[in-house]
């Protein structure tokens, strides 16, 4: 006799949330045509892995419900297939999917470290998860375990690229750890937007997770880091200078990567006091950049040219070395040495020695400074 169904609340804690709106209108629909989408169920332990928005409303409506059960070898084949058909959903939003990637990675680490090998158990309907073949598919039990980094197989399973991995597993870590104090409505404020948070915000305020009970601590949270950022500098002003803040090379964060061990750089300090981070892993020794846009306070960033201007400037000058005869005969210079020019390969020697004669014309023809 089959285990009776029942609610994993790790299982539904994987699975997309509805919104309010979204939930009302399943209701609906299944109030008027039933529920036609079968609830997947895990075989070998009654455990909803799929559909747990629809079996509550059928339970509530006293509606009966298709089911259909899969059988899986164990918690981790479960779960693994749980989180991969979260995956191939196409109303996740970036947040969702990043969290989903994330806890990919946290799962597989977890089940590396226990040293949980997972045996060959057959799918029974043979069926494949995503685009990969039976040697990946988590619910036939074929595990591919080389010597490639988890990290690197989640990445290419996923189609993203390593360090975006990395990225999201910090993100979800930190998102569990906030659900974990506040409850399951923090998780599914910060993954929907209803509340912005860049994801280092969650990683920050994970670092006090005491501070975040519920909704309202994470609303006000948010207000706060929000006030505390500065505006950026406005393009249009014309006298702001350009500045570039160096790195300080004596307040260098490292951290290490938990697949081997490697010392990669985390964060800096800049002359302007504030941190920076890098985006992507960066191993420790290699050659530092001499300067880095500072996100708080905007130093480092470049104010773009207003090109339109530029070119009518230029435009003007040309335009007045054409009218002036030996003016004109270097820019027919110029423009026959382009010609040429353009027809060799970059890196030509040919071509570089005309580039060279192509500056002298133009200078020779348009007042640059002027323009």
């Amino acid at each position: 006799m089959p285990p009776e169904i029942r609610v994993d609340v790790e299982f539904e804690a994987i699975c997309r949330p509805l919104t309010d709106e979204e939930f009302q209108g399943l209701r609906s629909d299944i109030a008027e045509r039933g529920c036609i989408d079968p609830i997947i169920v895990w075989q070998q332990e009654g455990v909803i892995l799929d559909g747990h928005n629809r079996h509550r409303i059928c339970r509530e409506l006293g509606f009966p419900f298709p089911v259909k059960e899969i059988p899986f070898g164990d918690r981790h084949r479960a779960w693994i297939w749980t989180i991969d058909h979260q995956l191939h959903r196409r109303n996740l939003t970036p947040r969702e999917r990043t969290y989903m990637i994330g806890m990919r990675l946290i799962e597989e680490r977890r089940t590396k470290e226990q040293n949980l090998v997972p045996g060959a158990v057959h799918h029974e309907a043979g069926e494949r998860v995503g685009n990969r073949d039976a040697g990946s598919d988590p619910s036939s039990g074929h595990f591919d375990h080389s010597k490639e980094k988890t990290r690197d197989r989640v990445a290419t399973e996923t189609g993203v690229s390593p360090s975006k991995v990395q990225r999201a597993a910090r993100f979800a870590g930190a998102v569990n750890v906030l659900a974990d104090a506040g409850g399951k409505d923090v998780r599914r404020a910060i993954l929907s937007g209803e509340i912005p948070l860049t994801e280092r915000d969650v990683e920050d305020l994970a670092e006090h997770p005491e501070a975040i009970r519920g909704l309202e601590d994470l609303r006000a949270a948010a207000e706060e880091r929000k006030a505390r950022r500065r505006p950026r500098p406005s393009t249009t002003d014309q006298d702001r200078p350009f500045i570039q803040h160096a790195i300080v090379e004596e307040s260098i964060v490292t951290t290490q990567d938990p697949e081997d061990g490697t010392e990669l750089l985390e964060s800096a300090t800049l002359t302007c006091g504030h941190e920076y981070r890098w985006k992507r892993p960066v191993v420790a020794g290699t050659t530092l950049p001499q300067s880095v846009p500072c996100t708080e306070c905007g130093s480092g960033t470049r104010r773009p040219v207003d090109e339109r201007r530029a070119r009518a400037r230029l435009d003007a000058a040309i335009d007045r070395a054409w009218a002036e005869p030996e003016r004109r005969e270097e820019l027919r210079a110029f423009l026959r040495t382009y010609a040429v020019a353009r027809t060799l390969r970059p890196g030509d020697a040919r071509r570089a020695k005309l580039e060279e004669e192509m500056d002298r014309h133009f200078t020779l023809a348009v007042d640059v400074e002027a323009a």
